[in-house]
């Protein structure tokens, strides 16, 4: 939850596999002083996986070569 405490969002949009019950979490939210609305996903929306999302920043940054500075500063 510490994350959520840093961003407090308005909303927390839950995958259809991960295992928070919505109104338990906005229960969590509440104690912390966060107002937000908790909903699930029925179903995975294709591209937009976590893991999905976060392989292609790592294809965008890590696919393009650096260029060498060779010792200059």
């Amino acid at each position: 939850l510490k994350p959520l405490e840093e961003i407090r969002p308005d909303v927390v949009v839950l995958g259809p596999d991960q295992g928070f019950n919505e109104r338990e979490l906005e229960g969590m939210l509440k104690k912390r002083g966060i107002e937000a609305r908790v909903v699930r996903m029925p179903r995975r929306v294709e591209g937009f996986s976590s893991s999905g999302i976060l392989r292609r920043v790592v294809e965008m940054f890590c696919s393009k070569k650096l260029p060498l500075d060779h010792g200059k500063a």
